[in-house]
């Protein structure tokens, strides 16, 4: 793959600008973290390297958390039959907006970056802590072993 060449032309030439892989698999300056996966690679730019051990633990719960949310949550707000006079007010409101209105719920995603985004920003001010630190070692070791797919 290292040999397949991107060009841009410049006046009547193509001049090399760079290889293929160096394209796809670049990243913008600063400290990222890639966590790569069976079916797919989570990438986070611009981290703070002192809470790479939180962020990466945050990533590993967010796909849990996405699990549970999108089992826990089979509801759906289609299951209902409208009463008459709910029929009613849901006809006024589209007249009001001069549009079909609907009901928009965030991602099971969205939900779970805002749960751990919450999460690391309460943990940040402890881990500065020694206690809180080794603590917390303790917990991403656990992690790993309970998550491990070779030791299921």
């Amino acid at each position: 793959m290292r040999d397949t060449i991107l060009y841009e032309k410049v006046g009547d030439e193509f001049v090399p600008v760079r290889y293929w892989n160096e394209t796809i698999n670049s990243f913008p300056k600063g400290e990222h973290l890639v966590i790569a996966g069976d079916n797919a690679t989570i990438r986070t730019y611009n981290i703070d390297p002192g809470y790479v051990e939180l962020i990466a633990a945050g990533k590993h719960f967010h796909s849990h958390l996405v699990d549970e949310l999108i089992e826990a949550g089979s509801h759906k707000l289609n299951n209902f039959e409208l009463t008459e006079e709910q029929e009613e007010a849901w006809a006024n409101l589209n007249r009001l907006l001069n549009q079909d209105a609907a009901l928009q719920i965030e991602s099971y995603s969205t939900i779970a970056d805002k749960a751990v985004s919450k999460l690391e920003s309460k943990l940040k001010p402890y881990l500065n802590n020694p206690a809180v630190k080794q603590a917390y070692n303790n917990y991403i070791m656990v992690l790993r072993l309970a998550f491990d797919k070779n030791n299921e």
